[in-house]
């Protein structure tokens, strides 16, 4: 007689082998690859009735030691195609997003851009009704494929790179916060990386005379110790050095005016001895 569990053994790891893998799939690739693609998943065209979205996961970049991080979408189809994305860590190297119509909806495939990628990849779908799914990671051949990667900007929630730098609208973040778009804030609090400018009231500052400031700005167009707007355009403003150097303009004009008060209290001291005579 056969022995029952000998039998149900190999069906059960069978079962745990699939749904391991399930979990996602790992792409450690060599140079000269050939740069191929792997579909993630799939959603219908746009209508009422779409309701699937998907989360896909991307862990890793190349195989160095640098690329930590994961980078994270998630899609629906519903009202068109929207991408939202999140970067973590800088992993945002060795493959790209690509958006296909197969003529009845929409592949979401991840393509090898690079040479040596190592990452991981994983994506799940939901749906009305229904448990969140895994979606299997499948090599992918888009030949009779529509790309329509370029239609589709993904909307860059979030991003950090592997040096701590965070972006918000940008995955190429230069600072430690860097904002593409507008900010709205109740306060800002700038640490000063350079004096205040009261050294403008020490007697030994040297003020330059109106006619002085006068032949500057008629030469380059702008204020002494001001950067040009053309400077401004191309390097940005940083705020806490132009406040003040604007505040040192500011206490500039205050002694300016100081002196144009005294020099008039005194022409108006002459004119009332000239008319007592």
């Amino acid at each position: 007689m056969v022995n029952r569990f000998s039998i149900l053994i190999p069906i059960l790891m069978l079962f745990i082998s699939a749904g391991v893998l399930a979990q996602g799939r790992l792409i450690r690739l060599g140079s000269n690859n050939g740069f191929p693609e792997y579909l993630a998943g799939q959603l219908p065209y746009s209508s009422g009735a779409s309701f699937q979205k998907i989360k896909l996961e991307i862990f890793g970049g190349s195989w160095h030691n640098n690329t930590l991080g994961e980078n994270i979408y998630y899609i629906s189809s519903r009202d068109g195609i929207k991408i939202n994305q999140e970067v973590h860590g800088g992993s945002y190297d060795r493959y790209i997003l690509k958006v296909y119509d197969n003529g009845n909806g929409y592949d979401f495939v991840i393509k090898i851009s690079a040479h040596y990628p190592f990452i991981y990849i994983r994506s799940r779908m939901m749906d009305l009704g229904s448990s969140l799914t895994e979606n299997t990671i499948l090599d992918y051949d888009a030949t009779g494929k529509t790309d329509i990667t370029s239609q589709v900007i993904p909307n860059i929630l979030y991003a950090s790179k592997n040096n701590g730098n965070i972006g918000i609208g940008t995955t190429n973040p230069d600072s430690k916060l860097t904002v593409k778009g507008n900010i709205h804030a109740e306060e800002v609090k700038i640490d000063l990386s350079v004096p205040g400018p009261d050294y403008v009231f020490k007697e030994d500052y040297d003020l330059k005379p109106l006619e002085e400031v006068q032949n500057y700005i008629e030469e380059h167009g702008h204020l002494p110790n001001i950067p040009s707007a053309k400077e401004m355009e191309e390097n940005g403003v940083r705020l806490g050095k132009m406040n003040m150097k604007l505040l040192e303009k500011i206490e500039e004009l205050t002694l300016y005016v100081i002196e144009l008060k005294k020099e008039n209290e005194t022409q108006q001291k002459q004119i009332e001895q000239l008319r007592l005579k």
